[in-house]
């Protein structure tokens, strides 16, 4: 039987991936496609449009797609958002799964320059889903120092699979630019799970009290390493190690940012540090971590409840927290002193024969 080339030109993708999985053809090679443009808010522009390059083609299971940064304009894609004209329904509660193997976002994280790439979420009607389920067990989406911007009044969920980059920090960011962009209306709520170690940081997001968090971390990440960086916005993680185990740091500089973890958090490796007086802990369960500073001390090791921590640290802990932080040695210094314990034991019991 002779094996037709690699790309079948006429045949549709998913016919295509029949005739291979019956060994008619031969599995199409994956290519990466990308797009360094900007699209403007219209129901038609969206990633399904024919954008990606080369050839300006829509995306289509089997390849992979890339945002590149333009140094000359910002590079934004839009997701469908959710009206007949964008390919939806019209009405609240849709999902939107991305076509391609994988969406990357390159770039420096939060920007207002033209330095990485953002992908632009917008969503006309409530309870919206975006699906990244990837391939073969590889993340849906890849984060390499892009930006997720909330460009609606929405609560966002995003589904399937999320890999960041070590050496890289990408953004979430639910408000804009500016504290003027900031609304309470607008944030996401990870349903994903997260793996790798490139840092996350929460960029203009809404401060704790309002009626959802503006990120909210569901999932549980037991393979997510990567630094949380807070400079505006209330950070939630719900689900049992969603957080993952990296440093957590809340400066500040944008805006109020608030820390609330809904699990006993055991990370005793990681830091948290809690910059200023404009930033916040959550102390409603038990937390543990290598080195806690907050506001410029550090503290010593050992448990510290809430109200310990309320008393000395009024403007950075919320008030009527019933649970404890506790500030454990390095595992080097917990080592060297089981070590330490180990040889006192042994030179007692030689001594004594």
């Amino acid at each position: 039987m002779n094996i037709l080339p690699m790309r079948v030109p006429g045949v549709h993708a998913a016919f295509a991936a029949l005739l291979a999985s019956l060994g008619i053809i031969a599995p199409a090679s994956a290519a990466n496609f990308t797009f360094n443009g900007q699209q403007a808010n219209a129901d038609t522009n969206h990633w399904n449009a024919a954008i990606w390059q080369p050839g300006s083609v829509t995306p289509s299971a089997g390849n992979t797609y890339e945002l590149l940064v333009n140094t000359a304009t910002a590079t934004r894609l839009r997701s469908p958002n959710g009206t007949t004209g964008s390919g939806g329904t019209g009405a609240a509660g849709q999902t939107f799964t991305f076509p391609g193997d994988s969406l990357t976002l390159n770039g420096a994280g939060f920007t207002t320059g033209t330095t990485s790439t953002e992908l632009r979420f917008k969503a006309s009607f409530d309870s919206t889903t975006f699906n990244f389920p990837g391939v073969g067990g590889n993340p849906g989406l890849i984060l390499n120092g892009g930006i997720l911007n909330d460009g609606d009044d929405r609560i966002l969920t995003l589904s399937g699979s999320i890999r960041t980059n070590p050496g890289t920090v990408s953004s979430i960011d639910p408000g804009g630019q500016a504290v003027t962009d900031i609304g309470p209306l607008r944030g996401f709520i990870f349903t994903a799970n997260l793996t790798g170690s490139g840092d996350i940081s929460l960029d203009y997001g809404h401060d704790f009290g309002s009626a959802a968090p503006a990120l909210q971390i569901d999932s549980t990440n037991l393979n997510f390493t990567g630094d949380w960086i807070v400079n505006a916005g209330w950070l939630k993680g719900v689900g049992a190690n969603s957080l993952g185990f990296g440093d957590i740091t809340l400066t500040g500089l944008q805006n109020a940012a608030t820390l609330d973890v809904d699990y006993d958090l055991l990370n005793p490796t990681g830091s948290l540090v809690l910059q200023g007086t404009n930033t916040k802990l959550v102390v409603d369960q038990n937390l543990t971590f290598a080195a806690v500073n907050i506001n410029g001390t550090q503290l010593a090791a050992g448990l510290y409840t809430a109200a310990q921590l309320n008393a000395s640290f009024d403007a950075n802990i919320v008030d009527g927290g019933t649970g404890t932080v506790r500030v454990i040695p390095e595992p080097s210094t917990a080592l060297a002193a089981l070590l330490g314990g180990v040889t006192i034991l042994v030179r007692r019991r030689r001594t004594l024969s």
